[in-house]
């Protein structure tokens, strides 16, 4: 506790008393949205109160604080940093997938300093595209729980509740590279939402500086028979508890909530991808890749 208290200059109860209002303006946060700063040290504050109470690493949460500020994420401790894997879904909207893209200006080959009046200007900064997603079902109603995630990417995004839309300028690889939507690439995404199929879809950016693309999501359940391995049984059991945690996230949307659907998710996964290995063939396949972890389910390509 010693570095926490050197970190904000306080005494460990100190930081203790703090954190119910850090709890509290995580609530805020992903209720009725607050600035970058606010939510990182709140979140920086219930990642670390949550570690030393419990000894338990809450991955989420040290996501989020590298979302919202890259500076603040570096003090977290090794184990949190390590731990770090997909950030609330309200940070990415106050944060990454709306942030303003900075994009280096290619070389022009003039001398420096540019003199005023010359005839040869130097070209201004290229604005990177824009890519929005809208999830819709087959009578083109919103998918409110739809996620995405890129061929390549570490991130997983949330569609907004109220519109299925989803916008973004960037990726961020799991190297650590930046990704830019431009002009005649080639994305490819999967769209997923529980009780719904997942749809793979490849898109080229168009020239337009805004791009915009609607996928469409059938609906999909799954039962195990009744003597289905342990494996299948498990897995449709996670899933169905997952669907009910995110529809509870969704009619009412918190810090709480959130975490609960996303280690849902995550459980899920583990037990797809542990069905799969024992057989289960398409259906394993299609239940993992509906949480969205294409690495794990070895079709991130």
């Amino acid at each position: 506790m010693i570095w926490i208290a050197l970190a904000h200059g306080a005494t460990p109860e100190e930081l203790a008393a703090k954190l119910p209002e850090a709890r509290a303006q995580l609530e805020t946060c992903a209720t009725t949205g607050c600035q970058r700063g606010e939510g990182a040290r709140a979140a920086w504050l219930v990642a670390v109160g949550t570690y030393t109470e419990t000894g338990a690493a809450d991955g989420a949460l040290a996501a989020t604080v590298r979302e919202l500020d890259d500076g603040l994420f570096a003090t977290l401790p090794d184990v949190l940093r390590e731990s770090a894997t997909e950030p609330l879904s309200w940070s990415t909207r106050v944060g990454g997938a709306e942030r303003t893209a900075v994009v280096t200006p290619v070389s022009t080959g003039l001398p420096e300093p540019f003199e005023p009046g010359s005839a040869d200007l130097p070209s201004p900064p290229r604005r990177p595209a824009s890519l929005t997603i809208r999830a819709v079902d087959a009578q083109q109603q919103i998918v409110p729980t739809a996620t995405i995630r890129f061929v390549g990417e570490g991130d997983l995004h949330r569609v907004h509740s109220e519109t299925g839309l989803w916008t973004g300028t960037v990726l961020y690889d799991r190297d650590g590279s930046e990704r830019y939507f431009e002009k005649g690439s080639l994305v490819t995404f999967l769209v997923a939402a529980p009780g719904y199929a997942p749809s793979k879809v490849s898109y080229v950016v168009s020239g337009r500086r805004k791009g915009f693309v609607t996928v469409r999501l059938d609906e999909k359940s799954f039962a195990a028979d009744a003597d289905a391995n342990w494996a299948e049984k498990a897995a449709i059991a996670s899933w169905t508890e997952w669907s009910e945690a995110e529809r509870t996230f969704v009619s009412g949307p918190s810090n709480d909530a959130e975490l609960a659907a996303t280690h849902a998710r995550q459980e899920t996964a583990r037990l797809a991808r542990e069905w799969m290995d024992l057989g289960g063939g398409d259906e394993a396949l299609e239940l993992c890749l509906l949480t969205g972890s294409l690495q794990l389910c070895g079709a991130d390509r």
